[in-house]
Formats: C-alpha cells, sequence, structure tokens
C-alpha cells in the first residue's frame, strides 16, 4: 500500500474529512488531498507527526501509515508494546506440593508453626480450585500430631 492510500484508508476509516484531518496533523486540506493523490510525500517528520496522531486513535492504521511512509512506530516516537505477559497456568497438585516443599523445606528457615501455617494456606487455595491433595493433608496431620519445636 502506498503513503497516500494509507493516509486516505485510514482518514475514512476515522471518517474524518480531508480539513479535520488536516487540523489534527498541523497542515492544511490540500496538502492532504497531494497526499492521497500520491503527489507529494511529506517529510519523515510529519510521517512521525501523522503517525503519532494515528496511534491515539487507532494503532493498527497508524502501523500502516507508517510502513507506507517507509518508516515504524519506533521512528515516528511511538515506543512499542510491554512484552505480553503470559497468562498463568492452573495449579495442579503436583505444583501445589512443590511450592510447599519450596516455601518449607529448601533453604528457608521457617519455624515449624509457619511451616504448618503454609500447609495449611496451600491446602486452602488448592480446595477453592477444586484440587485434592490427600498427600499435603497427611503430611498436615502427621506434622500437627508432632510436639511443637
Amino acid at each position: 500500500m502506498t503513503f497516500g492510500a494509507a493516509v486516505k484508508r485510514a482518514r475514512t476509516t476515522l471518517k474524518l474529512s480531508q480539513k479535520q484531518f488536516a487540523g489534527r496533523v498541523d497542515t492544511n486540506t490540500r496538502t492532504i488531498s497531494r497526499w492521497e493523490a500520491e503527489l507529494r510525500m511529506p517529510t519523515r517528520a510529519t510521517i512521525g507527526q501523522v503517525v503519532r496522531f494515528l496511534h491515539t486513535l487507532a494503532p493498527a492504521l497508524a502501523a500502516d501509515v507508517a510502513s507506507a511512509g517507509g518508516t515504524t512506530l519506533e521512528a515516528a516516537g511511538i515506543a512499542p508494546p510491554p512484552p505480553a505477559i503470559p497468562a498463568p497456568r492452573a495449579m495442579n497438585a503436583r505444583d501445589a506440593s512443590d511450592a510447599v516443599v519450596l516455601a518449607v523445606v529448601e533453604g528457608f528457615e521457617i519455624p515449624p508453626a509457619r511451616a504448618r501455617e503454609v500447609l495449611r494456606v496451600a491446602l486452602r487455595r488448592a480446595a477453592s480450585m477444586g484440587l485434592d491433595l490427600p498427600e499435603l493433608e497427611r503430611g498436615l496431620m502427621i506434622d500437627a500430631a508432632a510436639p511443637p519445636a
């Protein structure tokens, strides 16, 4: 797609007249008309201004115009989107027991009473997620029967 076609597509998609669009990007109607007719190409700075304006309303259209104008969103002063945060995965019984082992056994100095509380919390969370953790429940029962240290 050419720059003029991309600008026209963006402008008409946003339902803006050439006059409205020109006002938003600090130019005149005649210049917009020339861009769309492929009679004139704006400077890189002006392309950046157009892309920044479009990015506030329609990021996909801004990317199209930037590409057609031979630039990128980053070059137009638009920061790249943050990386996607992966969705949390469901915790299963093995994950829950591993979390308890890490919290209770591996290097954390947790007093026995606190370790029992960690187990209780893990069991409540597992139960709220519909998980049955009989091995943890047995561990809690055995631990609860042991004399406090």
